[in-house]
């Protein structure tokens, strides 16, 4: 597990998560094939990001929100580009 070591209250925080990761998937929230120590290293590599680069509250939402939307694009999404006619 990612958090391995620490004070009880990490390991604390690792099981709670993974339960509420598991909640999620077998509701069909989240994918199957994501781990906790996937969050946890996701979540990491955002947060060193934004502290390295000072990113304003903005960039950090755009991050925060590919990481909880993914690259998906839905129709109509920031990203989207009018259908070819």
């Amino acid at each position: 597990m990612v958090l391995h070591s620490g004070p009880p209250g990490c390991a604390a925080i690792s099981d709670l998560g993974a339960m509420l990761l598991r909640q999620a998937q077998d509701s069909g929230a989240v994918r199957t094939d994501v781990a906790f120590g996937d969050l946890v290293y996701v979540i990491t590599a955002i947060s060193l990001a934004i502290e390295q680069e000072g990113a304003s509250k903005a960039r950090t939402g755009h991050l925060v929100g590919i990481f909880f939307d993914g690259l998906n694009n839905p129709p109509g999404g920031p990203g989207s580009r009018a259908a070819p006619t």
